[in-house]
């Protein structure tokens, strides 16, 4: 059931919080989605602003328009049942080499991987874009191996580079701005993940799987100076 085990908090008098949990799973993602889904196609939604996240969604609604109890009842008469949460699918250049992978040697220590199993480990299934938050286009992704869950620094370390692939908390990350992190850096996508110059100002869909694949340092320098999406390739099969 949609609602089985979620908690309704109303945090603002227009801000209605759906919780489903607080682990970090594909099921419970997956219900937030389809009820993101749902509302966007319900009578009210134009009344709504949502957000996803990957155990929540928060729910934004014009009190002038529809009251609380408008907006409870509608979310218990949805029906979900039809809904395909599931977003589309990419392939996703990065470079897990040299100044890219700037934390690579240090999380194989921690975590007493090669750095070629590490690597492997990151191209071998799909990571699934959870949300975006902390920063305008900052990914987080779900679906890392657990091989590689790493905490968090108890500092942060010196500012990461632009659109760094990073881990931390059972989750990785590709970042849109430099800035300092406690995450570790493995690798860099050349594909920004911020633009005001495209009509879409993030180039994935939260919900979209990225399939990433790896570059050489000569290829990431030469999609890095492109201004397009070069190297990105939806995934039609």
């Amino acid at each position: 059931m949609m609602f089985e085990s979620a908690e309704l908090k109303l945090i603002a008098e227009d801000t209605l919080l759906v919780e489903f949990g607080d682990r970090l799973d594909d099921e419970l993602y997956s219900r937030v989605l389809a009820l993101d889904s749902a509302l966007n196609d319900s009578v009210i939604a134009s009344h709504l602003e949502t957000l996803p996240t990957f155990r929540s969604l928060m729910i934004k609604f014009d009190v002038f328009a529809i009251s609380y109890d408008v907006l409870r009842d509608t979310l218990f008469k949805l029906d979900v049942s039809n809904i395909n949460p599931g977003g589309q699918k990419w392939r996703v250049p990065v470079c897990l080499d040299g100044e890219c992978a700037q934390d690579l040697s240090e999380v194989s220590a921690i975590l007493s991987l090669s750095k070629e199993s590490i690597v492997k480990r990151l191209l071998a299934t799909p990571l699934k874009l959870y949300m975006y938050g902390f920063a305008p286009g900052f990914a987080y992704l779900g679906g890392l191996d657990t091989k590689l869950h790493i905490s968090r620094r108890d500092s942060p370390r010196s500012p990461m580079p632009k659109g760094a692939l990073m881990i931390a908390g059972g989750l990785a990350s590709l970042s849109s701005v430099s800035m300092p992190t406690g995450w570790y850096v493995l690798g860099q996508t050349p594909v920004s993940m911020f633009s005001l110059k495209r009509k879409m100002l993030v180039p994935f869909a939260v919900g979209d799987e990225l399939q990433l694949y790896q570059v050489g340092l000569k290829t990431f320098a030469r999609l890095q100076a492109s201004s397009n999406m070069e190297g990105v390739e939806k995934i039609t099969t």
